[in-house]
């Protein structure tokens, strides 16, 4: 494979830029709250468990995970959102401890990630200016990074979100059933994390059957391949 021309190399790392200017502009927000939401800290009982031998002391429905080797291992955070928070956040918890600044800055990770992944989708669409663009608006939008910040679910959308992107980019480029795989299991995987982010599936398939009709309609083996990879990544749910 040919390197990419010097011009698409610039445009790409102006795409990281603004990944790495939503973490900076994050640290600069973020670390200054005294503590944390009762909704962020509920998404991260799952670590506090993890890493807890024994029965988990907080109340949870036995069957919202499952105990291995002394330890409780969730598959369900509350029952409209996984526990991706709490594993995300086990190896920063482990290393500088459970508290507010490890958990702002895996937030701002996971914001950065979404915006990023987001991009790739927006180049491949409307070309790298678009793309730079509009991930710029995102990484210094103010509703964008206090809600990925302070609310707790919406990191792990972001993470949900930019895997959706980058799967739809793949198909888009290389139509299949390996990319169509793919593709289902991004959108079930981001049920599994939060159980609204149907919406975002759902409402971009029914906005391309209104402006393009029968032109996004896909082989049935591609549909059908999709629908099974929604059902592996959402199984946990």
């Amino acid at each position: 494979m040919s390197p990419a021309p010097p011009a698409d190399r610039l445009w790409n790392r102006a795409r990281l830029g603004a990944a790495a200017a939503f973490v900076l502009c994050a640290f600069l927000l973020g670390f200054r709250s005294p503590g944390l939401s009762r909704d962020e800290a509920v998404g991260l009982t799952g670590a506090v468990r993890m890493l807890t031998p024994g029965q988990a002391s907080f109340a949870h429905d036995p069957a919202s995970g499952f105990t291995f080797a002394g330890r409780w291992w969730p598959l369900m955070a509350t029952p409209d959102r996984g526990p991706l928070r709490g594993y995300l956040s086990l190896l920063p918890f482990a290393a500088y401890g459970a508290n507010y600044s490890t958990v702002r800055l895996l937030a701002a990770l996971l914001g950065a990630f979404g915006i990023w992944g987001f991009s790739i989708l927006t180049r491949d669409l409307f070309g790298p200016r678009t793309a730079v663009a509009v991930s710029w608006i995102l990484a210094v939008h103010p509703a964008c990074l206090a809600l990925t910040l302070y609310r707790g679910g919406v990191g792990e959308w972001m993470v949900s979100f930019g895997l959706l992107s980058i799967a739809l980019a793949q198909y888009l480029k290389d139509p299949g059933e390996r990319t169509a795989l793919w593709l289902g299991v991004a959108a079930g995987f981001g049920v599994w994390t939060r159980v609204d982010f149907v919406w975002l599936p759902a409402s971009a398939a029914a906005a391309g059957a209104l402006a393009l009709g029968k032109r996004i309609l896909i082989p049935r083996r591609h549909a059908a391949v999709l629908a099974a990879g929604a059902l592996l990544g959402a199984a946990p749910l």
